[in-house]
């Protein structure tokens, strides 16, 4: 394992906001079963104001950490538990 390598969770949000747009097949987010249009609430402990936060939140975490991630999805507020991996190379 790579001893400098950061979490990563596999997604892209619009520019300046926290809903998220793309979710990378087979990665973390995915399997987790966030979604296309989930808005980012809470990340652990950080509530973001901007994805900036977030990035810098998940990559203070290792790849196999596990990060629970609160969105609102339509009317309701979803929690799931997203276990870290390290960015693919052609990403």
């Amino acid at each position: 394992q790579d001893p400098t390598a950061r979490g990563y969770m596999g997604i892209t949000v619009g520019q300046g906001s926290l809903t998220i747009e793309r979710v990378e097949p087979r990665l973390p987010a995915a399997k987790a079963g966030l979604r296309s249009g989930d808005v980012l609430l809470r990340v652990g402990t950080l509530q973001p104001q901007n994805f900036e936060q977030v990035i810098a939140h998940v990559t203070s975490f290792r790849p196999g950490a596990v990060v629970e991630i609160e969105v609102q999805r339509g009317d309701e507020r979803k929690t799931f538990k997203v276990r870290l991996a390290t960015r693919p190379q052609e990403l």
